[in-house]
């Protein structure tokens, strides 16, 4: 399974980009950021 690493995921467009890759691609996405907190409430909204 690939792995797609998106910095500042949790951002306005990384966010977008985090969720179409959800919705259209296999991949397992790691969204990443300054605030942890954000990067796993992001992440968990995904899921």
């Amino acid at each position: 399974m690939k792995k797609i690493l998106i910095l500042g995921g949790y951002g306005r467009a990384g966010r977008n980009i985090a969720e179409l890759l959800a919705q259209y691609s296999e991949a397992q996405l790691l969204i990443a950021g300054r605030t942890l907190e954000k990067a796993e409430n992001c992440a968990a909204s995904l899921n």
